[in-house]
C-alpha cells in the first residue's frame, strides 16, 4: 500500500443470459473510477461461468528514497506507535442494512456502501513522512487492527470513544452504530500506524485523522476499552472470508 496505482487487468465471469447493458453499465462506472485515479484498464478476460464473477487485478509504482520502496505494510507497527484511522466507520455495513431495507443512493449510508473513496493520495503522503504501517478496513476495523498485530508481533488497545462515528449512522443505528463500526467491514477508511509525531504530522498536512488507540508490546491481541481502560465485548469479530458459515 501507499504505491500510485497504473494500470487494471479486469476478468468477467458471465453467464450466457447476462445482457450487454448490464456489462455496458459496468465498465461504465469501472472507467469513471480509473479516469479519477489516473488508471488505464489495459485489458482482461470475458469467460463463461454459471454465476458472475468479476476479479480485477491491479498494477502499480511504489515511491522510493534513496533506491528503497516506500510502501505501507501489515508487518511494521511497533509497540508505542500510534493508531489512526480516516474518515468515519461503520458507515458502509449499515449501507447494506439501508438497502436491504429498500433504501437507495439519495441515503447517505447507502453510498457509502456502493460508492466507496479509495485514500490513494493520502496513503502516499503517509509512505513520504515515514509511515511504514497500514491497513484498509475491509473486514472490519478489529479484525483488520488484529492482521496487523499478527503479521507485527504486537498488540493494540483501541478507545472506544475515539472511533469517528457519523450522524447518519447514530441516527440509523443508535444502539448498534460501534458494533458496526468495529466489525462491519467495507468501509475502505485506512488504519495508519506509526509513530505520534509522523501521525501528528499527516493530520496536519492532510486533515481527517482520528487517533484512536496505541500499540502495545506482546499478545496479538485488539481490545475495545470503555472510558474507565476496562475491555468492551463484542459479539461479533469481522469478517472471515475462510469461516465455516
Amino acid at each position: 500500500m501507499g504505491g500510485e496505482p497504473l494500470f487494471a487487468l479486469v476478468t468477467l465471469a458471465l453467464s450466457p443470459s447476462t445482457g450487454v447493458e448490464a456489462v455496458d453499465q459496468l465498465y461504465a462506472g469501472l472507467t469513471q473510477c480509473a479516469e479519477q485515479y489516473h488508471v488505464s484498464v489495459a485489458g482482461g478476460d470475458i469467460v463463461s461461468a454459471p454465476n458472475p464473477a468479476i476479479t480485477i487485478a491491479l498494477i502499480g509504482r511504489a515511491q522510493t528514497r534513496d533506491g528503497a520502496p516506500l510502501l505501507l505494510r501489515r508487518d511494521a507497527a511497533r509497540s508505542g506507535d500510534a493508531i489512526a484511522v480516516t474518515g468515519t466507520l461503520g458507515d458502509s455495513a449499515a449501507g447494506l442494512r439501508r438497502l436491504r431495507e429498500g433504501a437507495n443512493l439519495s441515503d447517505a449510508l447507502v453510498r457509502a456502501h456502493l460508492r466507496p473513496v479509495p485514500h490513494v493520495a493520502l496513503a502516499a503522503e503517509a509512505a513520504r513522512l515515514g509511515i511504514t504501517c497500514a491497513i484498509d478496513v475491509s473486514d472490519g476495523l478489529l479484525q483488520d487492527i488484529g492482521h496487523i498485530c499478527e503479521m507485527s508481533g504486537v498488540g493494540a488497545r483501541i478507545r472506544a470513544s475515539s472511533i469517528a462515528l457519523s450522524e447518519e449512522l447514530r441516527r440509523a443505528y443508535p444502539d448498534e452504530a460501534l458494533e458496526l463500526a468495529c466489525t462491519g467491514g467495507e468501509d475502505y477508511q485506512l488504519v495508519l500506524v506509526g509513530a505520534a509525531d509522523r501521525i501528528a504530522l499527516l493530520h496536519r498536512e492532510n486533515g481527517a485523522l482520528t487517533v484512536i488507540g496505541e500499540v502495545v508490546a506482546g499478545d496479538r491481541h485488539v481490545a475495545l476499552l470503555d472510558d474507565a481502560g476496562l475491555e468492551m465485548p463484542l459479539e461479533a469479530a469481522g469478517w472471515d472470508h475462510l469461516r465455516a458459515r
